[in-house]
Parts: C-alpha cells; sequence; structure tokens
C-alpha cells in the first residue's frame, strides 16, 4: 500500500482560507476531502504552467467554487493558497 503524504500549510495559507470561511468547523469540512484526494495522489490536481504548483478546484458547502493552490514532494504536499475562482471553464473555451 502507497504511503500518504502528510498536508502541511502555513500562516498564509490559513489567512487565506479564513477569508472564505466563518469557522473553523466550516474549514474541517471544506478541506477533508481534497486533503484525503491529495495524500494519496497529489498529482491529480493541474499544473500551473512550468512551475512545479499545483491547482485543484473545490467545492465550497454552499456552491461556491474554489481553488486550492499547493506543490509537493515525495513526504508532504504544501497548501500554498485558496481563492475563488475568477473564471469558469465554459469561459475558457
Amino acid at each position: 500500500m502507497p504511503k500518504h503524504r502528510t498536508i502541511e500549510w502555513d500562516a498564509g495559507f490559513e489567512a487565506s482560507l479564513m477569508l472564505l470561511v466563518t469557522s473553523i468547523e466550516e474549514a474541517d469540512e471544506l478541506l477533508d476531502g481534497v486533503t484525503w484526494v491529495l495524500s494519496r495522489n497529489p498529482g491529480r490536481g493541474l499544473r500551473f504552467e512550468a512551475t512545479s504548483v499545483f491547482y485543484i478546484d473545490v467545492q465550497h458547502l454552499d456552491g461556491r467554487r474554489l481553488e486550492l493552490f499547493y506543490t509537493f514532494d515525495t513526504e508532504k504536499v504544501y497548501f500554498l493558497h485558496i481563492a475563488k475562482k475568477e473564471l469558469d471553464d465554459e469561459y475558457l473555451s
């Protein structure tokens, strides 16, 4: 069985997260699914251009679409930033 990576974030990520939620409980619910997925398969997201930064869409409980930016190595996934998704996919085609 593959080893799961540890998820880490710093005060900057936490600050961006707290702008989007009203409580720690809401933050936990928001990150629960994406934490599970990325700890097991961090390559699931999309690479941001030619960098080591990836992003993945996250659905908020109230329906808002968010983007979580992260990077990873063989041991850890580092959450960098989370923000409201500015462009919907329908406008990208």
